[in-house]
């Protein structure tokens, strides 16, 4: 990937480092698309943050991707025998039929409405209330 001239690699960026910080904003800033073929998922932070910046995210559905990546919502979870043939048509798909504003607003939506640390807050107080744990 290094080398490559539509590629601006980035290389490890540490958060907590306010420079490399705001290199990492500036890149969500920039970005147009998440692309993440992943082929094992559990749940990755990276599709909350694609949708806080509204970058669509196009992924593979497995693992818990299907939680965070709504089809035709906020992106698409490609099946797990797509190829690399098959993620380019579908980003080809998304620009001919002129998504990727639709799906932009779509994954900001669902980033505010349920996939923030505040609605994630709410929800669990909730679940800790209705479970009565604290109570004797």
């Amino acid at each position: 990937m290094k080398g490559l001239d539509f590629i601006d690699y980035l290389g490890f960026l540490d958060k907590e480092d306010e420079t490399q910080y705001l290199k990492y904003l500036d890149a969500w800033r920039k970005a147009d698309i998440l692309l993440l073929p992943t082929r094992a998922e559990c749940a990755g932070i990276v599709f909350n943050e694609a949708s806080a910046f509204g970058v669509p995210s196009l992924s593979v559905d497995t693992g818990g991707v299907a939680d965070y990546v709504k089809n035709n919502i906020n992106g698409y979870r490609m099946p797990l025998s797509a190829n690399g043939e098959d993620f380019a048509l579908k980003i080809e798909e998304w620009i001919k039929e002129d998504k990727l504003s639709t799906l932009s607003k779509g994954a900001k939506k669902i980033y505010k409405s349920r996939n923030n640390w505040r609605t994630w807050g709410i929800s669990f107080n909730k679940l800790l209330e209705d479970s009565n744990i604290f109570k004797k």
